[in-house]
């Protein structure tokens, strides 16, 4: 876990917004990441693969 910290901090460093993509596992690697300042995700834990024009605002 210490190159995704040190990877969320460079991005908070640069005052950008963070996203983890690929979230496949549980919500406890999720925590983790939350806790070191990452708060968005994709992936298909959270939901499966949609068509282009079925796609979230």
């Amino acid at each position: 876990m210490l190159t995704i910290e040190s990877i969320i901090q460079m991005g908070q460093s640069l005052n950008m917004i963070l996203l983890a993509e690929g979230v496949e596992t549980s919500a406890k690697q999720d925590a983790t990441m939350i806790q070191s300042g990452c708060t968005r995700f994709q992936g298909y834990l959270l939901s499966k693969p949609k068509p282009i024009d079925e796609k979230d605002d």
